[in-house]
C-alpha cells in the first residue's frame, strides 16, 4: 500500500537480558505475595507480567504504519442543498486521508424517518455529496453506514485497505425522551485494521442550557449500553443487529490491548457562568483559551480531579480518558442561518457544541489539523473537521514468537530468583527443657531471608489445633510478618501448662511418651508465601504435680508427689486410667487391683505409697480446711485478678509438703488460696457432675458446695457476689467441653440457673464430714 510507511525495528532489541534486574524481581515479588503464591490469582499476575513484557518489547515484533484519519461531525439543522461545496471541510488535510468518519445530526427530522428500516432520500444524496467531496473520491469506498433516526455515521476507506479490514461490527443507541427515543443518542463502527482496533462513535447529546445532567446520562448510555453486532461491509444503512450476522454482540466500552477510539458530534456542552456580551468579546478578541478554561462545561468537567466542585462531581469520570486537540476556532453554535454572524437570541450564548475527542492510550495519535469552517452557512452549526495521524500496528508473528520465547525464558528466571529463600535457627526442633504446671515458659527461633526478594511468611492453622497455629496452651509472636532481604524475623514461643492440658501431659508422662507435653500431631507449620514450609516440632519434659492427678490416684497417695519415685506415680496413674476405661466399656475394672506390674513389682499388699480409698483429694481438703479456719470473712476473698506468683507458690506447697501440715497464713494471701482450689478442680481429668458409681466426684462436689455456701453466708463481711461464685463455678463444672463451644455455653447456663436456685445467703449446717480416719489419723478431721 502506497500510503503506508513502514518501518521495521533492529533484532538488536531481541536479546534478552543475562539476569533479571533487582526491579523486575520486585515487581514479579510484589505480584506474587498481592496474590498468595502459585494458583489462579498468581497465574493470572503472571500472565499480566507477560503481557507488560512484551508491551515493552512490541517495536521489536511490531511495525507501525501511519494513516491519515479524518473525523468530521456537523449538525446540518435538517437543511440539505446540492450546491454546497464540502471540498473546504473535507479536503483540509494537506493530503488524502486514509479513512472518512463523518458524523451528522438533524440530517433528516421527518417522522418516516423514526422506521429503523427507512432510508431518505435525503439521506442518500448527504452521503453521494460527501463522497464526491473526498479527495480523489473514486479511491474510496464506503465501509459502513449506520443510522439513527436523524444521526448518520458514515465510514469509508481507501479501496486498497478494504482487504485488511476485519471484524466490522456496528450498533446505534437511543437516549432521547424518556431514555429510548432516537431523537438524541448515538452510532458506532468498529473495526479491525491489520492489528489494531478502530471505533468511531457519533452522537448527539441533550440539548439546552443547564442540561449537563443529561447530557451526561446520555453519554453514559452510549458508553455501556450501546452494543455493537457483526456485520459485513457495505454502504447499505445499518442500525447495529439490523444487518447483523448473528445475536453475538459486543458492548462499546470494551477494550483491547491496540485500540483507538473517536468520539465526536453535537456533544452540546455550553459556555457557563458569563454573560453573551462578554462571550462575544472575547470570541472577537481571539482570546478562546480564557473562555474554555474557565466557562466551557466539557473542560470543567475534565478539570474536577484537579478542582473539585462538589456540585459536579459525579460529572468526574465524563470521557474519562479522552483526549481533544487544542481549539484555537470560533465556537461552532450558535450562527445566523446563511451568514456568519451569531444568532441574535440573547440566551443563546455561543459555545463550542461540534467538537472530536480521541481515546488511544495504545495506539500513538498525533493530531495533524483541528478545525471549524465558517464558509459553510445553510445550518445554524458549522461543520468541524479533525485530522489525525494514526500508527497502525501490524504484528509480525515470527518475530513476536521469537521475543514471546524470550519473555518465557526471563520470566522463568524471575519465578527462580523470586523463590522465598529463608533460614530457620536454630532449627526445626524447639526444646522448652523441664516445664511444671502453671510457670510459663519461653524459648524462640529466627527466620533469616538468605534470598534476593522480601519474604512474607505466616503460621498455618491446623485441625490439630481446631484451625489455630499452635496448641491452646502456646502463644506466638508474631504469627505473620514481611522479612526485607538480608533480614530476619525473630519469632517467641511461650508455654503455660493449666487446666485439661495438664491433665493430658500428666497421662503421656504416666505412658513414658518421650514428649509428653506435646501430642505427635502437635506440629508448627510456617508458610513461605509462595515457597516452601517449614515444620517445627516443640518439645518438653514435664515435671509431674499434684495438679492434673486423676482422682483415682489423689486419692490414694500416702506422700506428697515430689517426694515419690517417678517409676510408683506412673503405676499408680496407669492403673487409674486403666480401670476408668475398663468401667466405660462395661468391663469389671477389679481386675485390675491384682495386676502387679500395673502398680509395683510386689502387689500382695499396698505399696507404700499408696493408702486405702479416701473419700477426698488431700490437697482439696488442706485448701478447704485452711480457708474455712482462716479466710471466711477475708475481704475481696474472690475476684478475677490472678497473682501467678502466690499460686505458684501454693501449689509448690501442695507438691511437696507433708499432706497433714498447715499451709501459711502470712506469705500466701487467702484469695490466692481460693483461686489455688478452682486451679485444681479445673485441672483434674475426671468430670465433677457426678455419675452412678462416682462416689469420689460426688464426695468432691458436695464439698465444694458447702464451701460456696459458707462464703455466701459471709459474703457481707468477705464481699463474695454470688454471681461471680457461680460463673466460676459453673466454669468448673463444664471443664470437660472445649471453651467457647455451643454445648459448653448452653451447659453453663444450664448449671448457673441451678447454682443460682440452690445457693443461698443464708446460712445454714454443711452436709458433708469426714469419717473417722479419712485420713490416715484416728479421730475425723475438723473442716
Amino acid at each position: 500500500m502506497s500510503v503506508l510507511s513502514s518501518s521495521t525495528s533492529s533484532d538488536s532489541h531481541l536479546v534478552p537480558s543475562s539476569e533479571p534486574s533487582d526491579e523486575a524481581l520486585l515487581t514479579l515479588a510484589e505480584k506474587r505475595e498481592s496474590s498468595g503464591g502459585p494458583g489462579d490469582e498468581y497465574e493470572q499476575a503472571r500472565e499480566e507480567l507477560l503481557r507488560y513484557r512484551l508491551h515493552e518489547r512490541h517495536r521489536d515484533f511490531i511495525d507501525y504504519s501511519g494513516l491519515k484519519v479524518f473525523c468530521g461531525t456537523w449538525n446540518v439543522n435538517n437543511q440539505f442543498s446540492e450546491a454546497e461545496d464540502l471540498t473546504k471541510w473535507l479536503q483540509c488535510a494537506d493530503s488524502a486521508p486514509d479513512i472518512y468518519a463523518l458524523g451528522f445530526q438533524e440530517l433528516d427530522m421527518s417522522t418516516r424517518n423514526y422506521l429503523s428500516t427507512y432510508c431518505s432520500e435525503r439521506q442518500t444524496r448527504w452521503c453521494e455529496l460527501c463522497r464526491k467531496a473526498f479527495a480523489n473520491s473514486k479511491d474510496y469506498k464506503v465501509l459502513k453506514t449506520v443510522k439513527l433516526f436523524s444521526t448518520l455515521l458514515m465510514v469509508a476507506v481507501k479501496k486498497d485497505l478494504i482487504s485488511e479490514v476485519r471484524n466490522l461490527k456496528c450498533g446505534a443507541q437511543a437516549t432521547g425522551l424518556m431514555g429510548f427515543m432516537a431523537n438524541k443518542g448515538g452510532t458506532a463502527v468498529r473495526f479491525q485494521l491489520h492489528d489494531t482496533l478502530l471505533t468511531f462513535v457519533n452522537c448527539h447529546l441533550a440539548a439546552g442550557e443547564e442540561k449537563l445532567e443529561r447530557r451526561y446520562e446520555d453519554y453514559k448510555d452510549i458508553l455501556v449500553k450501546l452494543k455493537l453486532f457483526k456485520t459485513q461491509p457495505g454502504d447499505g444503512y445499518s442500525t447495529g443487529q439490523q444487518q447483523g450476522e448473528s445475536g453475538e454482540f459486543e458492548f462499546l466500552a470494551s477494550d483491547s490491548e491496540h485500540h483507538a477510539m473517536f468520539w465526536f458530534g453535537d456533544l452540546n456542552f455550553r459556555l457557563v457562568r458569563i454573560e453573551r456580551d462578554e462571550v462575544e468579546r472575547l470570541v472577537n478578541h481571539g482570546k478562546f483559551d480564557r473562555l474554555l478554561d474557565f466557562h466551557d462545561e466539557l473542560n470543567l468537567v475534565r478539570q474536577l480531579k484537579k478542582k473539585p466542585e462538589p456540585q459536579w462531581s459525579r460529572y468526574a469520570d465524563m470521557f474519562e480518558g479522552f483526549q481533544e486537540e487544542k481549539i484555537n476556532f470560533k465556537p461552532s453554535y450558535k450562527f445566523e442561518v446563511g451568514s456568519n454572524q451569531y444568532a441574535v437570541e440573547k440566551s443563546r450564548i455561543p459555545s463550542w457544541c461540534d467538537r472530536v475527542l480521541f481515546h488511544s492510550a495504545s495506539v500513538p495519535c498525533k493530531v495533524i489539523k483541528y478545525d471549524c469552517f465558517l464558509s459553510n452557512q445553510m445550518s445554524d452549526h458549522k461543520p468541524v473537521a479533525c485530522v489525525l495521524q494514526v500508527d497502525i500496528a501490524k504484528v509480525n508473528q515470527e518475530r513476536r514468537q521469537r521475543v514471546y520465547r524470550e519473555v518465557i525464558r526471563l520470566i522463568d528466571q524471575l519465578e527462580n530468583a523470586i523463590l522465598p529463600q529463608c533460614v530457620l535457627d536454630p532449627g526445626h526442633e524447639i526444646s522448652f527443657g523441664q516445664v511444671a504446671f502453671f510457670e510459663t515458659y519461653e524459648t524462640g527461633v529466627s527466620l533469616r531471608n538468605t534470598g534476593r526478594v522480601p519474604v512474607r511468611w505466616h503460621f498455618n492453622g491446623s485441625d490439630a489445633f481446631g484451625g489455630d497455629t499452635c496448641p491452646a496452651f502456646m502463644r506466638l509472636t508474631p504469627t505473620t510478618s514481611r522479612i526485607d532481604v538480608d533480614s530476619q524475623q525473630s519469632i517467641k514461643l511461650s508455654l503455660s501448662l493449666k487446666d485439661r492440658h495438664i491433665a493430658e501431659a500428666m497421662r503421656r508422662w504416666a505412658e513414658e511418651q518421650p514428649n509428653p507435653v506435646f501430642r505427635p500431631e502437635d506440629i508448627l507449620v510456617v508458610v513461605l508465601t509462595g515457597g516452601k514450609h517449614f515444620f517445627l516440632i516443640p518439645q518438653a519434659d514435664l515435671v509431674p504435680t499434684c495438679f492434673g492427678l486423676p482422682l483415682a490416684v489423689a486419692c490414694r497417695l500416702a506422700r506428697p508427689v515430689s517426694r515419690l519415685e517417678p517409676d510408683d506415680l506412673r503405676a499408680a496413674i496407669r492403673l487409674a486410667y486403666r480401670r476408668g476405661s475398663a468401667a466405660a466399656t462395661g468391663e469389671n475394672p477389679d481386675k485390675y487391683d491384682d495386676d502387679v506390674e500395673s502398680v509395683s513389682a510386689s502387689f500382695g499388699q499396698l505399696p507404700g505409697f499408696l493408702t486405702e480409698p479416701q473419700p477426698l483429694p488431700r490437697e482439696v481438703v488442706r485448701l478447704i480446711r485452711h480457708i474455712r479456719r482462716h479466710h471466711l470473712t477475708t475481704q475481696d476473698l474472690l475476684t478475677d485478678v490472678t497473682n501467678t506468683e502466690e499460686i505458684l507458690r501454693s501449689a509448690e506447697l501442695l507438691t511437696s509438703t507433708d499432706l497433714m501440715d498447715e499451709l501459711p497464713l502470712e506469705s500466701i494471701a487467702g484469695k490466692s488460696y481460693l483461686q489455688t482450689l478452682f486451679v485444681y478442680l479445673e485441672c483434674l481429668p475426671d468430670s465433677l457432675l457426678p455419675e452412678p458409681g462416682s462416689p469420689l466426684a460426688a464426695n468432691l462436689l458436695c464439698l465444694v458446695l458447702d464451701l460456696a455456701q459458707e462464703l455466701l453466708a459471709n459474703s457481707d463481711k468477705n464481699g463474695v457476689h454470688r454471681d461471680l461464685l457461680c460463673r466460676q463455678l459453673a466454669r468448673v463444672l463444664c471443664k470437660d467441653q472445649p471453651a467457647g463451644s455451643e454445648p459448653r455455653q448452653e451447659s453453663e447456663r444450664r448449671i448457673l440457673d441451678c447454682l443460682s436456685r440452690c445457693l443461698s445467703d443464708q446460712p445454714r449446717e454443711p452436709r458433708f464430714r469426714l469419717p473417722a480416719g479419712a485420713l490416715g489419723s484416728s479421730q475425723p478431721l475438723p473442716l
